[in-house]
């Protein structure tokens, strides 16, 4: 299927911008997913979104979605073309052109075979996502997964369905070629590794009001400290001057009835 509509209208600023961000946050969220992946810390969420009735083992529906995960992620490093869509409906958020007669085509381990030109790629190498007026409306983070969700169709998968409930009820055969599904697989995956982040956060935070509120409490008293030695000074001080003008009080008095006693003397004679 060719895309031979007329030129799509063109994105403003503000809408750019968006797009931007969301590219910088969806590679994020498919390298935390990766991690975790690595880390068999998806387990759960594979098994939730990958794991219906079928014959594939374990490690075989692994190694599938590390591959289209990992293709999403080298092309969103390579930079994909990012376009307002001109075929969009109520409803829809985005679509891609594949080139693929074939609309359920296999998702092979090996997917290097999608590169050559039949998944939507332009003169450049990169690849082709449209976006629609509605998906600027959804939440940041149904924003952000789109991305991913069309990416996955230049990995060869199809939109068998959008229900959530029915993404984890398929047949894994499909379940492993719905985009719908790594969407909410990502999703499912950057939600816990963002709450862990937000935990740690919060603890770090915690350790780190501690250690503030001990350094003021240090500051505190080291000042305490300066004023009590000041005091301390400033009232030596004081003594010494108070004892000093004291004898010069003494000497004056002494001299001055020194002075009387010769006055007294010579009067006398």
């Amino acid at each position: 299927q060719k895309d031979e509509a007329p030129p799509p209208p063109a994105m403003s600023t503000a809408r750019q911008q968006a797009v931007y961000r969301a590219l910088a946050q969806v590679e994020v969220w498919v390298s935390l997913t990766l991690r975790a992946m690595i880390n068999q810390e998806a387990v759960a969420e594979r098994q939730m979104y990958f794991g219906g009735p079928g014959t594939q083992e374990t490690a075989a529906v692994r190694e599938i979605v590390w591959s289209v995960m990992a293709f999403a992620m080298r092309e969103l490093m390579g930079g994909i073309h990012v376009k307002m869509g001109h075929q969009c409906r109520p409803g829809l958020l985005g679509y891609v052109w594949t080139d693929r007669e074939d609309s359920h085509a296999v998702i092979r381990p090996n997917i290097e075979g999608c590169l050559g030109g039949e998944c939507g790629v332009g003169e450049d190498g990169r690849y082709h996502v449209h976006v629609c007026e509605d998906a600027f409306k959804k939440s940041d983070a149904d924003f952000v997964s789109l991305f991913l969700h069309e990416m996955v169709h230049h990995a060869g998968a199809d939109d068998i369905t959008y229900s959530a409930i029915e993404a984890k009820r398929l047949q894994q055969y499909f379940q492993m070629r719905n985009a719908d599904n790594y969407q909410r697989f990502l999703l499912a995956v950057v939600t816990d590794e963002v709450e862990e982040s937000k935990r740690e956060r919060r603890f770090w935070g915690k350790i780190a009001d501690r250690f503030r509120r001990r350094r003021a409490i240090r500051k505190a008293r080291r000042v305490g400290r300066k004023e009590k030695r000041k005091g301390r000074r400033d009232g030596r001080k004081e003594k010494r001057n108070h004892r000093k003008e004291k004898r010069s009080n003494k000497k004056a008095e002494k001299k001055k009835k020194k002075e009387n006693k010769k006055g007294n003397r010579r009067g006398k004679r």
